[in-house]
């Protein structure tokens, strides 16, 4: 199995965890990219979609799936914000401990487990995801 990793283009606010589209140079970064692969399994946030959909990627199986969506650290949680709005907010239970992350990368493994004994060994797999995500994912 073949494996190749690819950051989403350049979104909007590429800085934080929200769910934000491509800026311009974001999708000339996208139609850059080209290949087929046998499977692509892509993040559900916004700017991973796309990434895959401005480029020249072909594929015969798309998996879009959670398991490689950005990790979803404090950094959401401005300083200055009020304690009180923060609370009336989702934003604490979006966040994942590095134990939540680490489980989570686990269970991306073992679906690139599952592919591999699905399709063999020559599968050539493409995964786009986001920073946070493929930091922990080769490390």
């Amino acid at each position: 199995m073949k494996v190749h990793i690819m950051r989403n283009g350049e979104s909007v606010v590429n800085s934080t965890e929200k769910d934000t589209s491509l800026t311009d140079k974001g999708i000339l970064q996208s139609k850059n990219k080209i290949g087929h692969f046998d499977v692509v399994i892509c993040s559900p946030l916004l700017k991973a979609k796309q990434t895959l959909e401005n480029s020249g990627i072909t594929y015969t199986m798309l998996i879009i799936t959670s398991l490689c969506r950005e990790v979803l650290t404090g950094s959401v949680i401005k300083e200055n914000r009020n304690i009180n709005d923060l609370l009336q907010t989702e934003e604490l239970s979006l966040c994942e401990s590095v134990l939540d992350v680490i489980d989570r990368i686990q269970d991306f493994k073992y679906e690139l487990a599952r592919l591999l004994n699905t399709y063999g060994k020559n599968t050539k797999i493409l995964i786009i995801s986001h920073i946070g995500f493929i930091h922990y994912l080769i490390n």
